[in-house]
C-alpha cells in the first residue's frame, strides 16, 4: 500500500474515532467544507461541513460505527462498516470516500438491508440459515 493510502485510512480511522466519541468539531476538521455526502437508495444530500456535521450530532443517540474493511488507493477509499444503535441488529454501511487537500470531500453510501430472495433457477445456490 502506497504511503498516501495509509494516510487516507488513517484519516478515515480518526474521522470514524471521532464520530463515536461524538467530537463533532474536532470531526468537521477532518472534512473538506464543500463537502457532498450522498444516499442513492434514499435520494438524499447533504453539501457542505456544517450540514453534514448537523446531521451527525442529531442523529438519535446512541450510535457507533465499526469500520469492517478498509480499501485504499490513493485518494479514494471503500469502506464496509457496521452501524449499531440500541435496536440490537446491526446494519451494514458500504461507503465510498474521496479525500482532497487532507480532508474528506465527497462521501457515498450504500445501506443494504435484508430481503428474501426470488426463486432460484440454478442448484449452485446455497443459503446460509
Amino acid at each position: 500500500m502506497d504511503c498516501q493510502a495509509l494516510e487516507a485510512e488513517d484519516l478515515l480511522r480518526q474521522f470514524w474515532q471521532l464520530a463515536n466519541t461524538q467530537q463533532w468539531t474536532a470531526m468537521g476538521q477532518l472534512l473538506d467544507p464543500g463537502l457532498r455526502y450522498e444516499v442513492p437508495q434514499t435520494r438524499e444530500f447533504i453539501t457542505g461541513r456544517e450540514g453534514f456535521v448537523d446531521f451527525f450530532a442529531t442523529w438519535p443517540q446512541p450510535w457507533r460505527v465499526e469500520v469492517e474493511r478498509c480499501i485504499a488507493q490513493g485518494d479514494q477509499l471503500a469502506v464496509q462498516m457496521s452501524f449499531h444503535d440500541d435496536s440490537g441488529s446491526p446494519m451494514t454501511c458500504v461507503g465510498f470516500y474521496e479525500l482532497a487537500g487532507g480532508r474528506i470531500r465527497r462521501i457515498v453510501e450504500y445501506w443494504p438491508v435484508n430481503y428474501e430472495p426470488p426463486a432460484r433457477h440454478s442448484a449452485h445456490v446455497q443459503r446460509l440459515p
